[in-house]
């Protein structure tokens, strides 16, 4: 999901990062851009992005058609065994990126 001025990912489940619900991705869309809207944001636009492909460099090639200055990437706790199976699409755009990544996390509850 690429939304004006920001980059947010919308997985469906948070465990499992290939759930492809469209309906439930709609609906959390749905309810953030409402969020938004109710704070006052009124120019947040939004492209769903799934060509099925390698989400990095689906990221970096979205980023350099929409000519970014930055990307900022949310990350979550993984450990080390996790990262080494399945990769860090993450850590894979910061190394590969030619423009400047910010990296954060969610507030922990």
């Amino acid at each position: 999901m690429l939304a004006t001025g920001r980059q947010e990912r919308f997985d469906t489940d948070p465990h499992d990062a290939t759930t492809h619900d469209h309906a439930a991705l709609d609906a959390a869309i749905g309810a953030r851009l409402a969020g938004l809207r109710a704070a006052g944001d009124p120019l947040t636009a939004v492209r769903v992005v799934d060509d099925g492909g390698d989400p990095a460099e689906a990221i970096l090639d979205l980023a350099a058609q929409e000519d970014a200055q930055l990307l900022v990437v949310g990350v979550r706790r993984r450990s080390p065994v996790g990262k080494l199976l399945t990769g860090s699409t993450a850590q894979r755009i910061i190394l590969d990126s030619p423009i400047p990544v910010l990296v954060t996390h969610a507030a922990r509850s």
